[in-house]
C-alpha cells in the first residue's frame, strides 16, 4: 500500500523538460485521470487513517521549515511525539474516569471501590492539569521555532 493507504501508480521518468511534458501529455489523453491536487494525498493519508491529525501538521511545519531548528521539531512531530503525548493524557483520563464511575455506581456496595479510589483519581487529573499546563507554557517555545521571531 502507498502513504496514502490507497492503490496508486507511480511512474519514474528522466527529468528533461521534454520528456516529462509528453508522459503527462500522454497521461492527460486518459479519460478520468488527472493530477493530484496540492495537499491531496496527506488529506487521503488522514482520511485513511494512515496520518494523525498532528503528523499532517508536522508534514505541513515540514515542508514550511527554512530552519534546521524547523525541521527537527516537525519531524518530531510527524514521529507522532506529540500523538503519543496526547494519547497518554487520554488514558490517564479515562482511567480516572473509570474509577470516578465506579464509586459512584457501586461505591456503597462493592468493598474495593473506596474514597481511595476517587481521591487517586482526582490526584491523577491535578497532575495532568500541571503537565498540561507547562506542555501549553512550552508551546509558545515551539511556536517560535515554527513561526519565528521578528526582531
Amino acid at each position: 500500500r502507498s502513504f496514502t493507504g490507497e492503490d496508486v501508480v507511480e511512474l519514474h521518468t528522466h527529468g528533461s523538460r521534454a520528456v516529462v511534458a509528453a508522459t503527462l501529455g500522454a497521461l492527460n489523453s486518459i479519460r478520468g485521470l488527472r493530477l493530484a491536487e496540492p495537499g491531496e494525498f496527506t488529506r487521503q493519508a488522514f482520511s485513511n487513517g494512515r496520518m494523525s491529525l498532528t503528523e499532517v501538521e508536522g508534514l505541513g511545519d515540514l515542508i514550511n521549515s527554512d530552519t534546521e531548528e524547523q525541521r527537527k521539531q516537525a519531524l518530531a512531530q510527524m514521529e507522532g511525539v506529540q500523538r503519543r503525548v496526547f494519547e497518554g493524557w487520554r488514558e490517564t483520563l479515562l482511567g480516572s474516569l473509570a474509577h470516578t464511575e465506579a464509586l459512584i455506581d457501586f461505591g456503597e456496595d462493592a468493598d474495593d471501590v473506596t474514597e481511595a479510589a476517587l481521591s487517586g483519581a482526582v490526584s491523577r487529573v491535578r497532575s495532568l492539569r500541571a503537565e498540561m499546563a507547562a506542555r501549553l507554557r512550552d508551546g509558545e517555545r515551539g511556536e517560535a521555532v515554527r513561526d519565528g521571531v521578528r526582531l
